[in-house]
């Protein structure tokens, strides 16, 4: 019997920062060679080192300057963390020979590699009902509160909702142990005026309509304190949505066979509740897509990619950064220990794991820069999942992604800056004289190393990683990351029409 995977997401409260237009490419700023057939120019800021196994040798171009960075990952499992050392050593027989490349140049990706894929998967018209639906008053919702294992029912708690208000798309229902007094001033109404007006309008033009699980027509939401007290009152999150309720075969406790979404009844009325209904209503959309088709179930989508797709909507939707800026702060401060590619967080042992969410939405906020806005509809819809998924939907092999994206984070230009600033990013600083540098690395996370060296000339490394650590590795130069990083990163401003394509 299949257990429904649980997803959850909790915001927190931070100093507001002034909302993102509804979508730009931020990462524009990078500047194209003027010439980029020209290998000269080209091999002037960035290099890749070829990996054929877990010992690397590679002699340093001189033209990187007295300093350089480092950028070395690992495409190995983010269950494991490997040990890698990195040592100054005379020059052997055999080096791996770089491969120059300008990042700016090589990452921004055509247009033409996003091709329209799946038309037959178009989210269904959503049914229109000929009359009034006959709702009931109250309704039962179940949530996994304990810390049993999900696949146990008696981890699960079964919440009587009562009907409290109702939208156009939307009826709102409060646990009963609970009144309308008990929440904060306007809270309901907040909520149905903000699904109804902003969020689902502006969902359906940006990722497709909500499939109707139900049939009565209506997304759920309920309220209920129980959103504060999870994994037995240790854990408090803002809102949620469970994917084995959008699956009509799951049974309860596992699921519920209809269209819901949770929300704390703690919560109050502002831009940080907005962002979290963008955030959760994505869920709901992408969950009901690839589980809610007549015409076939799709897989269940990987932990780090369907949080990375309900991230970066938050941006589309105008929100402001409650949800986010502690994530990618996270990620800065610990990159090596922030694993990218998750397939489920809860077993994983990463269960709002906030540097491994502040990498997943920087990784796809920069698949999207260079792609543009109807990447997301095509991850929703494409059978694959994960890294495959990306591949698909981009027509470029993950590894090739990922090292963009790396050398990117090596340019400082984060699509975020915040009232408080940001922590720079991470780097190991390392003198190639002193002696070994050996570090930890986590599977698809990456460390940062400044290798500084006392004079211009050949420099011979040797960089030794842990089997099955998959290597990748680039030299980026010192000189280019701080001119790119001279100016400080700002929240993109201008404002462009949403592409229509179906905590």
């Amino acid at each position: 019997m299949w257990r429904g995977r649980v997803r959850f997401i909790g915001g927190v409260s931070v100093a507001l920062i002034a909302a993102l237009g509804v979508w730009v490419r931020s990462a524009a700023k990078a500047t194209v060679p003027d010439n980029p057939d020209n290998p000269d120019q080209v091999a002037s800021t960035c290099w890749v080192v070829p990996v054929h196994s877990e010992n690397v040798h590679f002699q340093l171009p001189p033209e990187s300057g007295p300093s350089f960075d480092l950028v070395v990952s690992s495409l190995g499992s983010a269950a494991q963390t490997f040990e890698i050392s990195l040592t100054a050593i005379p020059q052997p027989r055999a080096l791996n020979s770089l491969l120059p490349i300008h990042p700016e140049f090589a990452g921004r990706f055509p247009q033409t590699t996003l091709p329209v894929r799946h038309n037959h998967l178009a989210p269904e018209t959503p049914h229109v009902h000929e009359g009034p639906v006959e709702v009931p008053s109250t309704r039962r919702f179940y949530l996994h509160v304990t810390e049993k294992r999900l696949e146990d029912p008696q981890g699960y708690a079964a919440i009587e909702g009562h009907l409290v208000q109702e939208g156009r798309a939307v009826r709102v229902y409060l646990d009963s142990s609970q009144t309308v007094q008990d929440l904060a001033p306007g809270l309901i109404n907040f909520i149905v005026n903000v699904l109804d007006a902003e969020i689902i309008p502006q969902s359906r033009e940006l990722l497709g309509d909500l499939v109707d699980i139900d049939g009565d027509g209506k997304l759920a939401v309920l309220v209920t304190p129980w959103l504060g007290k999870l994994r037995g009152g240790q854990v408090s999150i803002k809102g949620c949505v469970r994917s084995g309720d959008f699956q009509r075969r799951v049974e309860v406790p596992f699921g519920s066979a209809a269209d819901i979404l949770y929300l704390n009844s703690e919560l109050v009325p502002g831009p940080s509740l907005k962002t979290v209904l963008a955030h959760e209503y994505t869920h709901a959309v992408c969950f009901s897509q690839r589980f809610g088709r007549d015409a076939g179930v799709l897989p269940v989508e990987d932990d780090w990619l369907n949080e990375a797709i309900a991230h970066v909507a938050e941006n589309l939707h105008g929100s402001d950064w409650s949800n986010l800026e502690d994530r990618i702060n996270a990620f800065r401060r610990a990159p090596a220990r922030s694993p990218l590619v998750v397939t489920d967080y809860y077993r994983a042992g990463l269960w709002r794991d906030a540097g491994c969410r502040g990498a997943t939405y920087l990784f796809l906020r920069y698949c999207v820069d260079q792609c543009g806005p109807t990447l997301l509809p095509a991850l929703i819809q494409n059978p694959e999942t994960g890294c495959r998924n990306l591949e698909r939907a981009t027509g470029l092999p993950f590894s090739e992604l990922f090292r963009h994206w790396t050398i990117s984070l090596t340019r400082e230009a984060m699509p975020l800056q915040t009232a408080g600033g940001q922590p720079a990013l991470s780097r190991i600083e390392w003198d190639h004289g002193s002696g070994p540098c050996v570090f930890a690395l986590r599977g698809t996370a990456t460390a940062f190393i400044r290798v500084k060296r006392s004079a211009i000339g050949p420099l011979t490394l040797r960089l030794c990683g842990a089997r099955d650590s998959q290597l990748q590795v680039t030299v980026v130069s010192a000189a280019a990351s701080a001119e790119e990083s001279a100016e400080p990163a700002t929240p993109a401003r201008a404002t462009v029409a949403l592409q229509k394509s179906g905590q």
